[in-house]
């Protein structure tokens, strides 16, 4: 929603990324209780090849995610203080397809892990 508002409403655009950064923040938050569950109960990379690979996996998802919310923010400030020149929009294009390939990612992560991983 953010990259619709492009370059008709500063604001629109600011609470849509700041919206994604959000969920984002609240995604990296069920993600660290669900390690931290794991580790709790005895779990770790170093039981078997299957916890192995879901640390791994799911931690490399969380760091992209992680340095998604940095751009985020950055790019928010650029926003801020440049306005709509051509290259804070590219900027925020490309932060749109960063999301969205996350996206993309973690459906195909989930359905690995989580449900033909449970099975």
């Amino acid at each position: 929603m953010a990259l619709l508002a492009i370059p008709g409403s500063r604001t629109k655009t600011i609470l849509g990324f700041a919206l994604t950064f959000l969920l984002g923040a609240a995604f990296l938050a069920l993600e660290y209780a669900d390690f931290k569950n794991l580790l709790a109960l005895g779990y770790s990379w170093k039981t078997n090849a299957s916890f192995s690979s879901y640390f791994v996996l799911i931690g490399a998802h969380g760091l992209h995610i992680v340095f998604g919310l940095l751009f985020t923010l950055v790019f928010i400030l650029q926003l801020l203080r440049r306005g709509f020149t051509d290259a804070v929009i590219r900027r925020l294009t490309c932060l749109s397809l960063f999301w969205f390939f996350s996206y993309f990612v973690w459906i195909f992560m989930f359905t690995i892990v989580y449900l033909i991983g449970a099975s």
